[in-house]
């Protein structure tokens, strides 16, 4: 027998099929955001934008968005895969779980983004807790690490550098340089700093899960391919 909530689910399926997506809450939420431009999303009449920073919502921690834009309120400079944006407007989150949030932007800008050109491997200092040292921070900066001052920065916690472990959404609190020493404390941990290629971030990126069997956990801020390409793209990766 075919029950009425079997036909209800069917029905969604197809409406999200279609390209309607799934219904979305009618309570939005007012943000401002940055991020990049991941890809096209045809089937839902926008773009998928990966924020800089996960904000939360009615429906968690969200990172992944649609950006659906308004054809009376679209940016000066058409949009692409790769572009660095800020966007202000409304994020409805979907009813449905598994599905993405909405954002309809009232404005949309363009950045200067001067990409991430400069990559540090972190090493522990001092006594080390377990197998610590076993979880490397890959630091990628937009200009050189100085003492004078703190450029903008990314992190990704690598395992033995042979893989990526997690690529963390809380921001990071980078003190104390020490350039003639090469030290610095990341979140008030000691570490030394040795500059690598940015090819090592790349090939990181491009192979997650590298090739040391490891088991992994379902971590919250696990590598995702949206999080990987728009890192990607800002190190000048064109085709991630």
């Amino acid at each position: 027998m075919i029950t009425v909530g079997f036909m209800l689910a069917v029905m969604a399926h197809a409406l999200a099929s279609a390209g309607g997506g799934p219904e979305q809450s009618p309570d939005p939420q007012l943000v401002t955001v940055k991020g990049t431009i991941v890809s096209p999303e045809p089937s839902q009449g926008g773009w998928l934008l990966e924020l800089d920073r996960g904000i939360d919502t009615a429906a968690g921690r969200v990172r992944s968005v649609h950006l659906v834009i308004d054809e009376r309120r679209r940016p000066a400079h058409a949009i692409g895969a790769g572009d660095r944006i800020k966007v202000a407007g409304r994020l409805l989150s979907p009813v449905q779980p598994g599905f993405l949030s909405r954002l309809e932007p009232v404005s949309v800008e363009h950045l200067a983004d001067p990409g991430l050109t400069h990559a540090y491997f972190l090493f522990r200092s001092g006594r080390s807790d377990g197998c610590a040292e076993c979880y490397v921070p890959l630091l990628l900066t937009t200009s050189p690490i100085a003492a004078t001052s703190v450029p903008d920065f990314e992190l990704i916690i690598t395992f033995e550098r042979d893989s990526i472990w997690t690529i963390p959404d809380r921001p990071a609190k980078l003190t104390d340089v020490q350039t003639g020493a090469r030290t610095l404390r990341l979140d008030d941990r000691p570490y030394r700093y040795q500059e690598v290629s940015p090819e090592e971030a790349i090939r990181l990126l491009k192979n997650p899960l590298g090739s040391l069997p490891i088991s992994r956990p379902g971590l919250p801020d696990a590598p995702t391919l949206e999080h990987r390409r728009a890192l990607l793209f800002r190190l000048g990766v064109r085709e991630p």
